[in-house]
């Protein structure tokens, strides 16, 4: 079955992580810091940069203009708030926000939307170059 499937390619008979070349953590931390200076990076963000340098970079973009965007829940996140809807995000242990989509106002001379939120009690406007795209913070 395995000649089947790789069709005349060798298999791999180690961990893949054995084939990788070794990095210098502290030498991309460096780096990654250089690059932006506003962030700390973890140890697990300098051992995902080599594995997943793009999908890395993307994160920490998407992390940068909308802030921590992991406690949403995944239809918020992919489908964005429907005007008036309203959930719960626990941005912390113990603390938690309440967020309302209250209006979308019409697109702007550079296609971007603005979208009045409100969350725990508090009122943000922001600009978003897609009508469901919503900041935590």
């Amino acid at each position: 079955m395995q000649h089947i499937i790789l069709k005349n390619r060798q298999s791999i008979m180690v961990r893949p992580g054995e084939l990788l070349p070794e990095v210098d953590l502290s030498l991309i931390q460096q780096m990654l810091e250089y690059k932006n200076p506003q962030r700390k990076f973890t140890k697990i963000d300098c051992i995902a940069y080599p594995l997943y340098d793009k999908v890395f970079v993307e994160y920490v973009q998407t992390n940068e203009q909308f802030g921590n965007i992991s406690v949403l829940d995944t239809p918020s996140f992919i489908y964005g708030l429907k005007l008036g809807e309203e959930i719960e995000v626990e941005i912390e242990r113990g603390k938690t926000l309440i967020i309302k989509l209250i209006s979308i106002g019409e697109a702007q001379h550079k296609g971007l939307f603005k979208l009045l939120k409100m969350a725990s009690l508090k009122t943000y406007m922001y600009k978003r170059a897609q009508p469901y795209q919503l900041a935590i913070y």
